[in-house]
């Protein structure tokens, strides 16, 4: 008890006059009536141990935050560029520019000029490598690649239907990315992955940590798809992908960190 109350003396007095004067010490030893005395083994050792348990306890939480503040951030950089190029291919292509969908399930819509779109919007991002199939021989892919889309869907937090994958999000299979799909790498370690061979689809995936870890949905990997409200609007919009959902356990959606961004938060 006399270390104790020692340590709760510590809390509450200077540091510095606890070294020069020994306050806490003294004030222990007259409240006992004992003689000064130095902490025994054992509570050391228990004090010790009390401090190891406390930070066993918040040092993964920390570090988790952390982990989560930092991809925001890369998150948020990404879509400032790619919203900016975006803007600025539409632009230079004319208003009409045929590469989206016009409903929430990503079914109805135009395409025709999305190889030419994505194809500018790359070079506006100032792409480093193009990979138009053999994404992961030819090095634009991590080397361990992505868990397959088939096991994220099964044990996901945000489970889709097996169903829909199967009919409508096969082009992000881990075999058409790997082998299929065109994949750019761009300034910055970003990779965009377009849906198939020809990016003729106007949804496709970012990894917005390159090739480094953690290669995982909903971690550094999100999907976005562009949409129009009506044929008649003027400008394109660059959209969260709902029609397939794929976020792995503890991941956050593209919705969740785009309200994030639009709310003007710096973490979580």
């Amino acid at each position: 008890m006399y270390s104790y109350i020692i340590i709760v003396c510590v809390i509450f007095f200077n540091i510095k006059e606890l070294i020069l004067k020994n306050k806490c010490i003294r004030w222990a030893g007259n409240f006992y009536g004992l003689k000064l005395q130095a902490f025994t083994l054992s509570e050391v050792l228990i004090t010790l141990g009390i401090i190891g348990v406390v930070a066993a306890m918040t040092l993964p939480a920390l570090v988790s935050k952390y982990r989560t503040f930092v991809l925001q951030q890369q998150f948020r950089k990404f879509y400032s560029i790619l919203q900016t190029a975006v803007q600025k291919v539409q632009f230079d292509m004319g208003e009409n520019v045929r590469c989206y969908y016009r409903d929430s399930q990503g079914v109805v819509g135009n395409w025709v000029d999305c190889p030419t779109f994505y194809n500018e919007i790359a070079k506006q991002m100032n792409v480093i490598q193009t990979c138009k199939g053999k994404a992961l021989e030819h090095g634009c892919l991590p080397p361990e690649s992505y868990k397959p889309l088939e096991e994220v869907f099964a044990g996901g937090d945000n489970y889709d239907g097996m169903q829909i994958y199967k009919e409508n999000c096969t082009g992000f299979s881990s075999e058409f990315i790997e082998t299929k799909n065109t994949v750019y790498v761009l300034n910055g370690g970003f990779l965009l992955i377009l849906y198939d061979y020809n990016g003729r689809a106007p949804l496709f995936i970012v990894d917005i940590n390159g090739k480094r870890r953690p290669n995982k949905y909903g971690y550094d990997l999100f999907s976005f798809k562009f949409e129009k409200e009506n044929d008649s609007d003027s400008y394109i919009k660059l959209e969260p992908n709902t029609r397939c959902i794929y976020i792995e356990k503890g991941g956050f959606s593209t919705s969740d960190f785009m309200n994030l961004i639009n709310r003007g938060k710096a973490d979580f």
